[in-house]
């Protein structure tokens, strides 16, 4: 809302209180709540896979999904623009994390005979973007079903729970953007924000569902942005 230059609507999926979340959110003027309700932590990693069956959602686009924590730095109108006209998924690359296969679907693509390529996208699933619902249907209904194999198979053991599955099925499907998003986006931060270009928003990526460590160093950036 401070630096995007776009209008958003924000759209919260959440197992939180409503009126919990109403209430932390009232400076949010534009916004819809949907609830939700997950019974493990792998259920909540593949509810942003689910997203397409919300009706709700339909009659937005550009959608931008994000998690929780990302922070916005500059100005987003640009890559409304170049969203709205992309008919592929625009997602984000963890650039410098190459060699880590295991984190981005390794497993399952070096043992699939029908991909030539079998480089890993390295695609971080906490953030991406599509011009429509109805265009990443098929792809995330793809992953969808590779998340439960997967999770049949190797339960709790899964390494990155829905990421590999995700990256995977973006092999599969062959329909994305891996550079558009990106130079939008700074992942990390070792809590030297002098150091951080304004690119559009900030990742603070790597550990899936600890957000103690996170939630100090994000505010800390917040308040930094306000004075800078």
């Amino acid at each position: 809302m401070k630096r995007s230059n776009v209008n958003f609507t924000f759209i919260i999926i959440t197992d939180l209180d409503i009126d919990d979340v109403m209430e932390a959110t009232a400076f949010i003027i534009k916004k819809k709540i949907i609830p939700a309700h997950f019974l493990s932590k792998m259920e909540y990693l593949y509810a942003r896979f689910t997203i397409t069956r919300f009706d709700k959602l339909s009659s937005y686009q550009p959608v931008i999904y994000s998690d929780i924590d990302v922070i916005c730095n500059a100005s987003l109108k640009s890559l409304v623009e170049t969203a709205l006209l992309n008919e592929n998924i625009l997602v984000n690359t963890e650039q410098g994390k190459e060699g880590q296969d295991i984190w981005f679907g390794g497993e399952f693509i070096s043992t699939d005979p029908y991909l030539e390529d079998r480089q890993a996208l390295s695609v971080n699933s906490g953030l991406f973007c599509f011009n429509n619902i109805r265009s990443v249907i098929p792809l995330f209904q793809t992953t969808l079903r590779i998340c439960h194999a997967a999770y049949t198979k190797w339960g709790h053991d899964l390494k990155a729970y829905d990421q590999p599955c995700f990256n995977y099925a973006l092999k599969k499907m062959g329909r994305f953007d891996l550079t558009s998003l990106s130079a939008y986006v700074v992942n990390f931060s070792d809590g030297n924000f002098d150091a951080m270009e304004a690119r559009g928003l900030a990742h603070f990526c790597g550990g899936v569902g600890v957000f103690s460590s996170k939630y100090k160093l994000m505010s800390e950036y917040a308040k930094y942005l306000e004075i800078s």
